[in-house]
């Protein structure tokens, strides 16, 4: 049989999957306006017809910006199917790009962002094949060109719901060089029964005939070893008046009265009901010096002070030590609308001391329940970096960190606790801090 979308000639299609149910799954590139491609996704029966109930006459047509490729289709056990490849946007670096459909052809609206997903990695990359492990996260492995122009194997951890795993790798993200300057392609990948991940493809250098390649990394959540992820909280519990336990983290310690905070199913709140507050959430049986860390954070009003000044914080604590000295990394949504990350440490009987300068990141105005996701790491001793990213939840993540500052103060180079911290300003209160999908890394033993 042959098919297309429309009467265009651009059409192709890359991977295919059997439903249980006999029907075929296939996903590809088509060009409707003869200028840029897209996603196509398209289902057939048995018989080879396109399948009615599905998309619109049984295909379903995916825009990103600028250029989209699909090269790899897996199927969940719940019929959704996941569509992995490639975006490129004009002038900018082509990243990985998923899209995940409910069984009739729709996006999936509770994947990434409005069903889409793309990462940015430091260069550019594109998805070669993508796999499911048995817990729902996902796989996505290709290729991403290094700073010199060669290839290295790219494998990326998605959670169920479209984010990078900061459990995986480097915050979800994977760079594998096989030989110094080689063109190391991967191009599938499969799931282990113990969750340990496989990719093949070939390696070699420029212009010359590729050897077999394959690498295996590790069992979750790190990529390299389950004992580093100390804290995952998703807050899918319901409780009043309580933060209750961690999914993994142990109990949370919480400062001031227990009705400022409940859990409902999906965040974390904290209430901040007058000017100046602080509320805070510590995980007192976690002890760790170099950390990796990541979490989403929303309020639910805008900032507001005559004259712009100020506005809500929230923050990630690292190093709590029992006298309460710790590090602080955070992001302030302004009154103006702008948003900015910051660093500051907290010693017990001098208070706190900025790092360095606050850091903008988005000059859009801020909106209130948009969620900012905040990624970062305090690592090293005598001095510890800090650095810190913040971007609006859904969008790629931007390369590399906007803020980063050094310290070495005695009482904060070992270990300690960690935990989440909001603050508001004046003229703002009340106000009610959401936190969602916190995640914690180890980066060198507890």
């Amino acid at each position: 049989m042959r098919d297309r979308v429309g009467t265009n000639q651009g059409n192709n299609l890359n991977d295919i999957v059997l439903q249980p149910d006999g029907k075929v799954v296939v996903a590809g590139a088509t060009s409707p306006d003869g200028r840029e491609f897209d996603f196509v996704v398209g289902r057939y029966d048995a018989a080879g017809r396109p399948d009615p109930t599905f998309g619109t006459g049984g295909k379903v047509v995916t825009e990103f910006l600028g250029d989209g490729f699909a090269t790899a289709l897996v199927l969940q056990p719940d019929g959704r199917i996941v569509a992995a490849g490639e975006a490129r946007a004009p002038a900018d670096p082509t990243r990985f790009a998923l899209a995940r459909y409910t069984a009739s052809g729709r996006l999936d609206g509770t994947f990434g962002s409005g069903g889409k997903v793309t990462t940015a990695w430091d260069t550019s990359a594109s998805a070669a094949d993508v796999a499911l492990q048995p817990d729902g996260r996902i796989i996505a492995a290709g290729s991403a060109t290094s700073r010199n122009a060669d290839y290295d194997f790219a494998i990326a951890r998605y959670t169920a719901t479209g984010r990078l795993d900061p459990g995986f790798g480097d915050r979800g993200q994977i760079v594998t060089n096989f030989a110094g300057r080689s063109t190391d392609e991967a191009l599938a990948v499969t799931i282990y029964p113990d969750d340990r991940v496989i990719v093949a493809g070939s390696t070699g250098p420029h212009d010359l005939d590729g050897d077999f390649a394959l690498a295996r990394y590790l069992a979750p959540p790190t990529g390299s070893s389950e004992t580093h992820l100390i804290v995952r909280d998703t807050f899918g519990r319901t409780l009043a008046n309580n933060w209750g336990r961690a999914d993994a983290g142990g109990p949370y310690s919480l400062l001031s009265r227990a009705s400022d905070y409940d859990v409902d199913g999906r965040t974390g709140t904290m209430l901040l009901p007058a000017s100046r507050a602080t509320r805070r959430a510590v995980l007192t049986q976690i002890s760790a010096r170099d950390v990796a860390f990541s979490f989403r954070v929303t309020t639910n009003r805008a900032p507001y002070r005559p004259g712009g000044g100020s506005g809500q914080y929230a923050y990630f604590i690292a190093r709590r030590t029992p006298d309460g000295s710790e590090y602080r990394m955070r992001i302030r949504f302004s009154p103006t609308g702008s948003t900015y990350v910051h660093a500051s440490r907290y010693v017990a009987g001098q208070g706190e001391r900025s790092l360095g300068p606050e850091v903008p990141i988005d000059a859009s105005a801020y909106a209130p329940s948009t969620y900012y996701r905040v990624e970062g790491d305090v690592l090293g001793s005598g001095p510890t970096t800090l650095r810190i990213r913040a971007y609006p939840d859904g969008q790629s993540a931007p390369v590399g960190y906007r803020g980063q500052w050094i310290d070495g103060t005695t009482g904060l180079q070992g270990a300690g606790a960690v935990g989440l911290q909001s603050y508001v300003s004046l003229t703002d209160a009340p106000v009610i801090v959401r936190f969602d999908d916190l995640y914690v890394e180890a980066r060198s033993a507890p």
